[in-house]
């Protein structure tokens, strides 16, 4: 749902002072000038004896002088306003995840009360879309972007995206140790871009990024970034240590047209490489393929949309079914390979669900269903009430309206929890699912890594919680919720549209009676992708998931 927000401002406000010279590598400030304040509408400079880096000193003329690139008291305003509009609406509307909250440290209310600075400091549109991108990733939602248009056609002015630029390397994360933020080489682009004393080998473990300790830089960089769990962000910050996102992301993260890295070889040899940006279309990566399904024949022999099945080399009764999508249509092909299995004499067999390679959706029930003989519950889902509650309904279906509108007259803070999006029963039904009439009836094994989420979470959460098959791997990526609500957020100044914002509105709950987000199943045998195990790390569940089915 997409609505427009009007952003009032009513007085002119005392705004808090920063210290003179403040480094703050959040938004690339370095040279700020002397301590300063502004106070009411005649931005009176307040100033002190201190030591200022660069071309700034403490006077109060100097300071005058470089007036130009200060905001001006109508634009501190409008930034204060919108700074005001998003936190009190998000505290008012946001379904937040106590576990992903605990899992993370978050504190939104004190957290995003640390993020007005950015705003009264945001000099330029460029700075203000950065300050408004941090009030959402604050929240650590993988769901929750900024949108550049609305579905009433409204465009948004306040808008800044990355120019497709890539370094030719790429990167994986390593989770052998949770506590800090690891990666190394996946992959190296064809060409003439490595010296034949600094080219990258798969492994090779990356240390710093145009001088930054690789710690340091990724925790300025997720900042920016939409995870749910840190092992999303870390799959995340992967990709985009090799993107250049300027402008959609704070230039200071870049070194211009270059990057420069500095990796470790296994060896212990360190060595440092600087590579530039290009257009990430004109790269042919060359590393093998890192998935060859060992024990099973190498071409489906029934692929789809959503899936693709594989037959086991030897014969034996187990299935490889590579889960790759939740998209329509999604019962017509489950009903395909329902087809080709009970004419194969297959449907006794045991299936292996790969869903590494994953993405999201909706209709893992209608799945599920079909691949287990047991009756299962499904997710649950909730929705906050708020301001936008009533307007949100008229948007559903008459079944959800009325939910939701049965909480907002009894004035509640939530719904009640009922079956995900009433989606196959009605609100006051339990949500048990039974077995399709024609399913698969072998045992069952689940795999999944930290990229996609979603659906997928909520797939996954419906084996391991329900206990219908054996799991191992890696957790999904920790994402769910029911749904979100969007609105354009208006300039308080001149009416012009700045940019769409997205609210996270209601919790999807586990079959464990848990939040989800930030908060995914995890499987029986967890097993990290390092660095060491890369090359071999999807197929290597293949064969435990073969071992623990007595396949091997």
């Amino acid at each position: 749902m997409r609505h427009t927000a009007a952003i009032i401002i009513v007085a002119c406000i005392y705004l808090p002072q920063y210290g003179c010279g403040e480094q703050d590598e959040d938004i690339g400030l370095s040279d700020e000038p002397a301590e300063w304040a502004y106070q009411t509408c005649d931005l009176s400079i307040q100033s002190r004896s201190c030591a200022c880096p660069g071309t700034w000193t403490c006077s109060v003329i100097e300071i005058c002088e470089k007036r130009s690139q200060l905001p001006s008291c109508s634009e501190i305003l409008e930034r204060k306003a919108i700074f005001d509009y998003l936190r009190d609406k998000t505290l008012e509307r946001e379904a937040f995840s106590p576990p992903k909250n605990a899992a993370l440290g978050l504190d939104y209310e004190v957290q995003s009360a640390q993020l007005e600075p950015l705003f009264i400091r945001a000099f330029s549109n460029e700075r203000l879309f950065h300050a408004i991108l941090r009030m959402s990733t604050v929240r650590a939602d993988r769901h929750l972007r900024l949108l550049e248009e609305t579905d009433d056609g409204q465009v948004a002015q306040l808008w800044f995206d990355d120019k497709d630029l890539e370094a030719p390397v790429q990167f994986m994360p390593d989770f052998s140790d949770p506590s800090r933020y690891q990666f190394f080489v996946a992959d190296v682009a064809a060409g003439d871009w490595f010296p034949d004393h600094a080219t990258p080998t798969i492994g090779d473990r990356v240390l710093s990024i145009n001088g930054r300790p690789i710690d340091r830089y990724t925790q300025i960089l997720v900042r920016y970034l939409r995870y749910s769990t840190s092992q999303k962000a870390a799959v995340q910050a992967a990709k985009r240590l090799t993107q250049n996102q300027a402008p959609e992301f704070p230039s200071h993260l870049y070194n211009g047209d270059s990057v420069t890295y500095e990796f470790q070889r296994a060896s212990g040899e360190v060595y440092e490489l600087t590579v530039p940006y290009v257009d990430e279309d004109t790269l042919t990566w060359t590393a093998p393929p890192i998935r060859t399904f060992p024990g099973f024949e190498p071409m489906p022999v029934l692929e789809k949309t959503n899936y693709a099945l594989h037959r086991h080399a030897g014969d034996k009764p187990v299935l490889l079914l590579r889960w790759l999508d939740f998209e329509d249509p999604l019962v017509e092909e489950m009903e395909a390979l329902l087809d080709y299995a009970q004419a194969e004499g297959i449907l006794d067999y045991d299936v292996i669900i790969d869903a590494t390679d994953s993405s999201g959706g909706s209709g893992g029930p209608d799945v599920l269903k079909r691949l287990s003989p047991k009756p299962f519950q499904t997710t649950l889902g909730n929705v906050r009430i708020s301001d936008i509650s009533a307007t949100f309904a008229k948007t559903r279906t008459p079944a959800v309206e009325a939910w939701i509108m049965s909480a907002v007259e009894a004035g509640q803070e939530y719904t009640s929890n009922a079956p995900f999006k009433l989606q196959y029963f009605d609100a006051d039904e339990d949500g048990i699912m039974q077995p399709n009439e024609r399913h698969f009836s072998g045992r069952l094994v689940f795999m999944c890594f930290p990229d996609a989420g979603s659906q997928l979470d909520q797939f996954a959460a419906m084996i391991i919680d329900n206990k219908l098959g054996y799991s191992l791997g890696m957790t999904c990526a920790g994402h769910s919720n029911t749904w979100e609500y969007e609105e354009m957020l208006i300039s308080p100044r001149d009416g012009r549209p700045l940019v769409g914002f997205m609210w996270n509105i209601g919790d999807t709950i586990r079959p464990n009676g848990e939040v989800l987000e930030g908060n995914p199943a995890v499987p029986e045998e967890f097993i990290p992708m390092t660095a060491d195990n890369y090359n071999q790390y999807f197929d290597s569940l293949i064969e435990r998931a073969l071992q623990h089915l007595g396949h091997l």
